[in-house]
């Protein structure tokens, strides 16, 4: 079975990380198409030492928990935003799990676009010096909800009515183009924040947020995710994992 890891900044990202990977999986394993309930016994999404998921603010933290030397030396080359906190999460799991397949990093990007790079930067430097694991980049633009709000589908009048009013007050389609949306808080009032768009359209229910990336098909994710990172995050796990899942 595979064990596979996800770093998250919140429970919520890594729920919807973990499900939309495993979506891809089974849409593109013809047997597990047949009978998704299989997935569960050849993939394992695991926790640290203490049942708990792997957080980026609780990186340090775990390393020190650990008696982990987690900090060292990085090279001289320029790191970009998050680099750093990457090889150390990426060393961390390595260090706790001899047999980790593979690590997401599902990160929100927030107004912050080169932390794509760091990322992308980390994963390259960790890939150079070690094979033990494959690694994922999931990088949201500008925040998870972006990635929601890609999948809200309105499914009667009301919705319907809700999405227009959104279009009309901000100047653009906030399903389409939510990487025109901003990681501000809501509270302080931003017409454009992905927070408060989202709590619009879903009227702040949970389940209806959770449906937008549950049910809604993947290849209507992957069109309105092409500039908010969603598409790159499904291409990766259909080019990293869905191999790996067919291998074991």
């Amino acid at each position: 079975m595979l064990k596979i890891a996800i770093v998250s900044e919140a429970p919520a990202d890594a729920e919807l990380g973990c499900c939309i990977a495993d979506r891809v999986i089974v849409s593109c394993i013809e047997w597990l198409r047949g009978d998704p309930d299989l997935l569960a016994f050849q993939r394992e999404w695991v926790s640290d030492h203490k049942g708990l998921p792997f957080r980026w603010d609780r990186v340090d933290d775990l390393g020190r928990d650990i008696n982990f030397p987690i900090r060292g030396r990085f090279g001289d080359e320029k790191d970009y935003p998050d680099f750093r906190a990457a090889v150390r999460v990426l060393r961390t799991i390595q260090y706790l799990f001899e047999d980790i397949d593979a690590v997401v990093l599902i990160r929100d990007l927030d107004d912050q676009p080169d932390r794509a790079k760091g990322l992308e930067q980390a994963r390259s430097r960790f890939n150079e010096k070690t094979s033990a694991f494959r690694v994922v980049v999931g990088a949201a633009l500008t925040k998870r909800e972006c990635w929601v709000l890609a999948g809200f589908v309105p499914r009667d009048d009301c919705e319907r009515k809700l999405l227009k009013e959104e279009r009309s007050y901000l100047g653009f389609d906030p399903t389409t183009k939510s990487h025109e949306l901003t990681a501000k808080n809501s509270e302080r009032g931003d017409k454009r924040s992905a927070k408060r768009v989202l709590k619009k359209l879903t009227r702040e229910n949970l389940d209806r947020e959770e449906e937008c990336w549950t049910l809604t098909p993947l290849d209507e994710l992957r069109s309105n995710g092409q500039t908010n990172g969603l598409a790159d995050y499904l291409q990766q796990v259909e080019e990293v994992l869905v191999p790996m899942v067919m291998r074991d």
